[in-house]
């Protein structure tokens, strides 16, 4: 669109190159730009439910932000959405601290229906997992292992009015690529190009 504008405003036919391709990919523009031209009011019996999903990275419990209020802010901005439904990754509790599961949902004044799932609890007491919290009544749960490793996806049947919607709770495995590995594409892409 910017280049279609572009080179309209300078006044060059290249501007019939973009917009030969935009002609040809707009049964799928669609997908990935929506054009909301006229604003229309949602329907009487629409339900708006805000979600918010955010890999807490364990509230930052190993100090990798080194921002000694790293969990405090995390929790902070998790309570200023005020979203009805939210997913957490890599959530951490502990038995007895500020990162008791007591403690955060009370910090957070989290939403009264929760689906709390540990894939991995450490002699230490310590208990990594996932949790998704509700405004709404969740129905029915669920536990999907990922075998040979911490991680899973949880889901949970929240009914909303006379519907009930999974919602799907997912945390994967990173790349776990450390900084040699990058050094390496980096050589490698370097004497690709030259």
């Amino acid at each position: 669109i910017f280049f279609l504008v572009f080179w309209v405003i300078i006044k060059k036919r290249y501007f019939l190159i973009s917009l030969f391709v935009m002609l040809l990919c707009w049964n799928n523009l669609d997908k990935f730009i929506q054009f909301n031209l006229f604003k229309s009011k949602p329907p009487a019996n629409a339900v708006v439910v805000i979600l918010l999903s955010y890999n807490v990275r364990l509230f930052n419990y190993y100090n990798w932000l080194n921002i000694k209020s790293a969990h405090e802010d995390i929790l902070t901005f998790i309570q200023n959405e005020e979203a009805d439904l939210i997913c957490l990754q890599e959530f951490l509790t502990m038995e007895s601290n500020r990162f008791s599961e007591d403690s955060i949902k009370k910090l957070l004044h989290l939403n009264p229906f929760s689906h709390i799932h540990y894939s991995h609890v450490n002699s230490n007491k310590r208990s990594l997992g996932l949790a998704t919290f509700s405004s709404y009544p969740i129905v029915h749960k669920g536990v999907i292992e990922f075998t040979g490793t911490k991680n899973a996806s949880i889901y949970s049947d929240i009914r909303i009015n006379d519907d009930t919607v999974r919602i799907y709770n997912c945390y994967l495995q990173s790349t776990q690529l450390q900084k040699d590995d990058y050094n390496l594409f980096d050589s490698i892409m370097f004497s690709h190009n030259t």
